[in-house]
């Protein structure tokens, strides 16, 4: 295992005053903190998911190269995850009500909603061919919903509370999460289990497969990233 420091905090740091000076996100009177930014993978749009002071969520959308702003949408509540389908055409955004909303990328149409009755929806993850969406609710186990056919067909077994993020093996084959209690790796096929570790004690807030899938990135709060 490889510890290196982490530069989160520079890199987020940066990449806000990169949205702020060249898209200029304001607000009049509920001055909405932005929670996510994406670009989408063909990278010639830039999406942005806010959190207002009336408790409801904002996203909006920009084209990169004119800077102009497509479109942007008040959600009814704030939203608690997000993530990009690989080929750019929908989005997904969990919401502090536990929905999951499907939404079309360039026209905001919502497509599709999820229902939990958990209290929030913190992570969301498309499988690497946009077939899959794997959705993590606050106190349920993680769930794979399948986009055509909108059933679940795998269900992992163990509950670890609260989800910090998920994310697909390039394969699909594996899917990580962060969780309360660190990190887990299932089969996406069985549910079940193949490896768990943590950051001796510390939480563990975000993790990425390699480009190859042969190692794993994790950081958390103790200020370290490990390769493992």
């Amino acid at each position: 295992m490889t510890s290196v420091r982490t530069l989160s905090k520079l890199t987020c740091c940066l990449g806000a005053l990169a949205l702020l000076f060249a898209f200029r996100v304001e607000a009049a009177e509920n001055r909405p903190g932005v929670r996510y930014v994406a670009f989408t993978p063909d990278g010639k749009f830039l999406l942005a998911c806010a959190s207002q002071a009336d408790g409801r969520g904002v996203m909006s959308l920009w084209d990169v190269k004119s800077k102009r702003l497509i479109w942007s949408r008040l959600v009814e509540h704030d939203i608690a995850s997000f993530a990009m389908s690989p080929n750019n055409e929908t989005f997904a955004i969990g919401t502090f009500n536990a929905d999951v909303k499907i939404i079309v990328t360039k026209i905001a149409m919502l497509r599709g909603t999820w229902r939990s009755d958990a209290k929030a929806t913190t992570v969301v993850a498309f499988s690497p061919d946009g077939k899959t969406l794997a959705i993590g609710s606050d106190g349920r186990a993680i769930r794979l919903w399948d986009m055509e056919t909108r059933s679940v067909p795998v269900t992992f077994r163990e509950n670890w509370g609260h989800y910090y993020s998920a994310a697909f093996s390039p394969d699909r084959t594996r899917l990580l999460a962060t969780t309360a209690e660190g990190v887990r790796i299932w089969d996406t096929v069985t549910g079940k289990e193949i490896h768990k570790w943590s950051h001796e004690g510390c939480l563990t807030r975000g993790a990425i497969f390699s480009p190859d899938g042969q190692w794993v990135l994790t950081g958390g709060n103790d200020a370290y990233s490990f390769m493992t």
